[in-house]
């Protein structure tokens, strides 16, 4: 596939406060779709082992990072944007005693401040769909890699064919831009990627993207949030967008959980070798 046939869609952020803009304001210790037996399928995958060191790109708050440290024994680093998950992900890695493995930098995804050819193995904790162009995400994640080294990361995908212009209303409401599972594979094997792999059916079950709480069980969307968390959320919607904020926020969630339970949108996971310098 010509990279010029793959999909991307440009979002103009008409629906903002989007679902992903929500899980940023709520500041809520919450999972990507998949949840820790995605994290651990990710690990097995890239063989991850004592020695290998490991680069998890957009960390959030280091769950996955730290998973990575007390599962498969890896030493990790961990980047992301924002400071206050920086924060979070350094208290928690001093809190468990995995200080000397795990550190957290902040930094852009989209400019890695790395030496080429730096980590055994690079991963994306569901992020690499957010920037208007994931292929300068991927594009960074392949050149910080090792010849040899593992590239692998989750993300969302059209399971079903779309037309271009309801993908990009799904994807403005979602505030991520979701890929087909051919798309995703052209674009980390146009830089340099081969012996790739994916696993879709499993992690696209609807009940992943709701199921994203490490403190309780949760059965369906309306439920991720507490109602002190939603109140405390709301009110930083009606701060910064006012009260036609809340509105959007309702109709964001129709639509995108509608989608998502109609499997037009699901989840997936993809990984491969580097073979290029």
């Amino acid at each position: 596939m010509n990279l010029t046939d793959i999909s991307l869609v440009s979002r103009s952020g008409k629906y903002a406060p989007t679902i992903e803009d929500i899980a940023e304001l709520s500041e809520v210790d919450s999972l990507p779709p998949g949840g820790f037996p995605l994290t651990h399928r990710m690990g097995e995958v890239c063989g991850m082992a004592p020695g290998k060191r490991v680069l998890v790109v957009s960390s959030a708050q280091g769950d996955q990072a730290l998973y990575y440290v007390e599962n498969f024994r890896v030493d990790v680093v961990g980047i992301d944007i924002s400071d206050y998950m920086i924060g979070v992900s350094r208290r928690q890695a001093f809190a468990r005693g995995l200080q000397d493995r795990a550190t957290f930098e902040r930094g852009d995804a989209q400019a890695l401040p790395y030496a080429d050819s730096t980590f055994d193995i690079v991963v994306n904790e569901g992020a690499v769909g957010i920037p208007e162009r994931p292929i300068d995400v991927l594009s960074e994640m392949v050149r910080v890699a090792k010849v040899g080294g593992q590239i692998c990361f989750r993300e969302s995908i059209w399971l079903k064919p779309l037309a271009a212009e309801e993908k990009l209303e799904l994807s403005e409401h979602y505030g991520t831009c979701p890929l087909e599972e051919r798309e995703w594979i052209s674009l980390i094997e146009s830089l340099g990627v081969a012996e790739t792999v994916s696993e879709i059916d499993r992690w696209s079950k609807p009940e992943y993207f709701w199921e994203v709480r490490k403190d309780r069980t949760v059965q369906s969307h309306e439920a991720i949030y507490s109602l002190a968390e939603k109140l405390k959320v709301g009110k930083k919607i009606y701060q910064r967008f006012g009260r036609e904020g809340l509105e959007q926020v309702k109709l964001n969630e129709a639509v995108f959980y509608g989608a998502v339970r109609d499997r037009k949108i699901g989840y997936g996971m993809f990984k491969g070798t580097k073979i290029v310098r």
